[in-house]
């Protein structure tokens, strides 16, 4: 076991975790809490100026006893498609998991392209008929 101390980006201790070797960052991301839970967000673990690579064992990433890594937490990617069945998906880039469906403003008509506004905050549509949601 190794004592891994995880500080956010701006110094503060976010967490000191009793660690295996053989973990990865996901292991030890999952042990820091709701904030690294949540799939809106993107928890990133980094080694010195180095991200921790994924599926890679601590120690190999050369971690050990009394190491400090840093948390980044930042919006997770997300990826609009648009369907033949009148759908629009939103799905989370990094894990591939579709996180909300939008049902077809006019059932029966294929959804031909999608994107996201701007502020990522609300999604536009064109069906093959012509019009927009």
């Amino acid at each position: 076991t190794m004592r891994v101390a995880v500080r956010t980006i701006g110094g503060a201790e976010a967490a000191v975790v009793e660690a295996q070797p053989t973990w990865t960052a996901k292991d030890v991301a999952s042990g820091l809490g709701d904030r690294t839970r949540d799939p809106a967000l993107h928890c990133r673990l980094l080694f010195g100026s180095t991200e921790l690579p994924p599926g890679v064992p601590l120690a190999d990433a050369g971690v050990c006893d009394g190491s400090e890594l840093t948390m980044v937490i930042t919006a997770a990617l997300r990826v609009v498609t648009a369907s033949d069945d009148g759908t629009t998906k939103i799905w989370n880039a990094d894990s591939g998991d579709c996180v909300g469906t939008l049902d077809a403003t006019q059932p029966g008509k294929p959804v031909v392209a999608a994107g996201f506004s701007p502020d990522s905050q609300q999604v536009v549509t064109a069906l093959a008929e012509g019009g927009a949601a």
